[in-house]
Order: C-alpha cells, then sequence, then structure tokens
C-alpha cells in the first residue's frame, strides 16, 4: 500500500477495530505496520496538504489520547 493509498484508507475507516484490521491482513498490512507508518506520515508536511481534515482528526485524537493518559497518572 502507497502512502497515499494509506491515507485514503484512513478517510474511508476512521475507527479502529476488528473490521479495519480484518482490511489491513485483507491488503498484506499488519495492523502494527500501518498505525506506524500512520504515525510517520502525520509528521509530513504533504501528508497535511494533501489530507488536512484527516490530519487534523489525527492530531486532535493523538492530543485527547496523551491528555487521557496523563491524568490517568495524576488520579
Amino acid at each position: 500500500m502507497t502512502d497515499p493509498q494509506l491515507l485514503d484508507f484512513e478517510e474511508a475507516h476512521p475507527g479502529s477495530g476488528g473490521a479495519k484490521d480484518r482490511a489491513l491482513y485483507a491488503a498484506g498490512i499488519r495492523p502494527l505496520d500501518y498505525y506506524v507508518r500512520l504515525r510517520q506520515l502525520r509528521r509530513l508536511p504533504s501528508s497535511h496538504e494533501s489530507h488536512p481534515m484527516l490530519m487534523h482528526r489525527l492530531d486532535r485524537l493523538d492530543a485527547t489520547s496523551w491528555r487521557t493518559k496523563l491524568s490517568r497518572r495524576t488520579a
């Protein structure tokens, strides 16, 4: 799966879970590899230019995830 295809896939499958994982395996990609590459792509300006709404959503989700982790540590 090329980088643009990976970003298109994430736009088409915004959630997480079994159905998405099965689709990734069917495409020949392990979910772990998919998420590692997706995180790498988030750092590239070209990804933000080609998929701005997707990058905004992923940045927002990541920030929420970190806030949740921090609140668990301090509670």
